[in-house]
């Protein structure tokens, strides 16, 4: 048997009083297209969030990869520099690498928060819609086919 919260409509009789009823047992279809509207809009809006955080994401990526080959570069040249004693090239370069570790932790950070705040509000936006589509379903379905109880 099939267990509901009290309040979703019953959707095996509600389809089957489909085929029953062409009129569709009483459901005012322009609410329910509208419905489906907002739905589709709403997961439209999640693409565009989506779409978004790829873009900022490879934006982020590629100022990175950039700041690597730029403190690689670096190294490189602090080790190929002449007049330098082996101590002070090492030196150098454990600043440089030090710094590079601080600024791929950064980016790395920066990535990871950049997912974040993307699927909060693709969260949030469904969530809303989710809401808004469960408060529109009960002026749509006919008050014979929702339940009022948990019972059948």
């Amino acid at each position: 048997m099939r267990k509901t919260n009290g309040h979703a409509p019953d959707w095996a009789k509600l389809f089957l009083s489909f085929s029953a009823n062409p009129n569709m047992s009483g459901i005012d279809m322009n609410k329910f297209l509208n419905l489906y509207k907002r739905n589709l809009e709403a997961w439209t809006e999640v693409s565009r969030v989506g779409a978004n955080c790829a873009q900022a994401f490879t934006r982020a990526q590629s100022e990175a990869v950039q700041q690597g080959l730029h403190n690689l570069t670096t190294v490189l040249e602090c080790i190929a520099e002449q007049g330098s004693t082996g101590q002070q090239k090492a030196r150098k370069s454990s600043e440089i690498l030090q710094d590079a570790w601080q600024n791929s932790t950064a980016n790395a950070k920066e990535l990871a928060q950049v997912l974040t705040r993307s699927n909060r509000e693709a969260f949030e936006i469904l969530n809303a819609r989710m809401k808004e589509s469960a408060s529109e379903l009960q002026d749509i379905v006919p008050a014979e086919l929702r339940r009022t109880s948990g019972k059948r």
